[in-house]
């Protein structure tokens, strides 16, 4: 599908570490715990955002990730676990919003 604030293509692939989803330009590895036939469109372009963020910062470094996507409460912090990252902060924003604060791993 497009992504809904990038307009640009998401795509499902199949990769040697197993399913990610890409728009191009960036490839995110699905967490362990998510199947692929389960991926909504605004959680595979949540995880691309949060992987390109995540590109850009210094071991260290935290990235605050703002979203309203009720399945990726469960799917950016098993990404962030997956990939060597520590959650520091979950809250809940509000009726459907979320913030969760990622510190990068090394």
């Amino acid at each position: 599908g497009e992504h809904p604030r990038t307009g640009a293509a998401l795509k499902l692939m199949e990769g040697r570490y197993g399913p990610y989803v890409t728009d191009g330009t960036t490839n995110a590895t699905l967490p362990k715990t998510l199947a692929p036939d389960d991926l909504t469109l605004e959680e595979a372009a949540q995880l691309v955002d949060a992987r390109a963020a995540m590109e850009q910062l210094q071991s260290g470094d935290q990235l605050v990730i703002d979203f309203d996507c009720t399945q990726a409460t469960e799917s950016i912090p098993q990404w962030a676990a997956d990939a060597g990252h520590d959650v520091v902060a979950f809250d809940r924003t509000g009726e459907a919003g979320w913030t969760i604060t990622v510190r990068k791993g090394a």
